[in-house]
């Protein structure tokens, strides 16, 4: 599984190594949490999900550059069939390419982004433990309202579509809210 996130995560550095032209470049982290939730399944809990993060942008291209690691957080299900304690979780890695649309002289924007994901699911019981991995496609949005020139909150949607779930591949919805923080690389 990680030779696939270290080849995702490489194809975004040198992508974002040949935008380093530009006249102010910045390299962002961040963090935050919020909620998980399965498409379609109505006895599937939300989920409390975190992701941590790092990006590229450039003050004078609209592109946009992201690796992030994501937690969906234990997903319950309800009990059926004498089968009990039932949780589901999903981990992985995305890597995005986005437009950013600049808001304010501080850095604050909005990032529509695309790209692929990789992806671990975990299923817990009361009969046993099972692991699948799967891989896909990403969309997302997302909004960095920056406080200063260096800190902000960043709130952050994401569908991930067609995670393996043992039973059908659904989609996996993220929503975050978190802090970023931006290293300028002038």
């Amino acid at each position: 599984m990680m030779p696939r996130a270290a080849a995702i995560a490489l194809a975004v550095g040198l992508a974002a190594c040949c935008a380093i032209q530009s006249a102010r470049a910045e390299v962002i982290v961040g963090a935050g949490g919020g909620l998980s939730q399965l498409s379609k399944y109505k006895d599937v809990d939300e989920g409390t999900a975190y992701r941590v993060f790092a990006g590229y942008r450039a003050s004078d291209l609209p592109l946009y550059f992201e690796v992030q690691y994501f937690d969906s957080g234990e997903l319950d299900i309800d009990d059926f069939d004498g089968v009990d304690n039932i949780s589901m979780q999903f981990d992985g890695w995305t890597a995005a390419v986005g437009y950013r649309a600049v808001l304010s002289d501080k850095g604050s924007d909005i990032v529509l982004k695309g790209g692929g994901y990789i992806q671990d699911t975990e299923l817990e019981s009361s009969l046993g433990d099972a692991k699948d991995d799967g891989s896909g496609a990403m969309v997302g949005l997302t909004i960095n309202w920056m406080l200063t020139d260096r800190f902000g909150v960043s709130f952050d949607a994401q569908g991930l579509f067609g995670v393996e779930d043992f039973a059908n591949k659904e989609d996996l919805t993220l929503l975050t809210i978190g802090a970023v923080y931006s290293f300028y690389t002038d």
